[in-house]
């Protein structure tokens, strides 16, 4: 390798002088902060690719290139063969708009995550090393007075205490760790569900809670089905008497809610997936907190923290009288 080709670190210092302070803190903690933010997102993106692989998934790309059949038409025709046969052309469609959308919100939910944890990760690394460095910088420039130190020391101090308040507040508004954790729980659950439309275009019939309360969409009523009998938890004579502080009487049945724990037509299948998506869809998707915006005396108390009150020595300090 030529030597106008090598990599000189002493070079280097040289040619950051020439930039024009203080953008030469800023570029290098930008560059830090990316690197670690893309290796933080490679080891993310390792782990989560078992969650996005789909090999337990239907494939929803065309298995058939002249008929641009996917493999949930064909579920969904097995369906109709094998198990139904009265299932109606809008019903299917309906079922597959259906499963096309949970596959979406599964998606959209482990990206989140994926930000989340990967900006969590990187506010981890970044910010110690960060804060280390503004303590170290203060620490220079308490030492030989604020203005004796020279520009890049200050500089660097400015840029890494902006980077300690910038990523600490970042991580108490976003709440990343909490955040990602919810992303997961929402992905959990449309994945549960998928798994369960999965289930009953494969038997027709799924098994949901029991006395699961449905409501129905439709105006016209449909026929309950029927609930099987669940055994008490307790004993017979384990069980709360009548008029006792401990018995519960049970509630009674709406009009318009029917208790069901099997689901065997395709139009009460159809409600159970909407009303299980419309109950997660209500559910809250992120966490903010404004109270973790710094304020001033935010800012000025961590400032005092990296090395307390600094004592500043002028550059050519005064001989001390000596104790008689």
């Amino acid at each position: 390798m030529s030597t106008s080709t090598a990599f000189s670190f002493k070079r280097w210092l040289r040619s950051l002088r020439q930039i024009e302070s203080p953008l030469a803190p800023i570029a290098i903690a930008i560059g830090f902060y990316l690197a670690i933010n893309l290796c933080c997102w490679v080891v993310v993106r390792h782990l989560m690719n078992s969650l996005e692989s789909g090999s337990h998934q239907l494939t929803l790309g065309a298995v058939d290139a002249e008929t641009g059949e996917t493999e949930l038409d064909r579920y969904i025709a097995q369906f109709r063969d094998q198990l139904y046969p009265n299932l109606r052309e809008i019903q299917a469609e309906r079922i597959k708009r259906q499963y096309l959308e949970v596959a979406q919100r599964q998606s959209f939910h482990i990206q989140l995550a994926e930000i989340f944890y990967v900006n969590y990760l990187t506010g981890l690394i970044f910010a110690p090393f960060a804060s280390a460095l503004a303590a170290f910088c203060l620490f220079s420039i308490g030492r030989q007075g604020w203005a004796q130190t020279d520009d890049l020391t200050i500089d660097t101090f400015k840029v890494a205490f902006a980077a300690t308040v910038l990523t600490s507040a970042f991580m108490l508004i976003f709440d990343y760790e909490n955040n990602t954790a919810r992303q997961v729980e929402l992905f959990t659950e449309y994945e549960k569900l998928q798994s369960s439309m999965q289930s009953y275009l494969a038997t027709g019939r799924l098994y949901v809670k029991p006395n699961l309360p449905l409501s129905p969409l439709l105006a016209p009523a449909v026929a309950p089905q029927p609930v099987a009998p669940q055994p008490p938890l307790l004993d017979a004579d384990e069980l709360p008497a009548p008029g006792t502080p401990e018995f519960e009487e049970p509630a009674a049945p709406s009009a318009d809610v029917r208790p069901i724990s099997w689901i065997y037509k395709p139009n009460t299948f159809i409600e159970y997936v909407d009303n299980e998506m419309a109950r997660l869809r209500s559910e809250t998707v992120l966490n903010l907190d404004p109270s973790g915006v710094p304020s001033t005396q935010d800012i000025l108390n961590q400032l005092e923290t990296f090395t307390g009150s600094p004592v500043v020595e002028p550059a050519n300090p005064e001989a001390a009288p000596t104790p008689q």
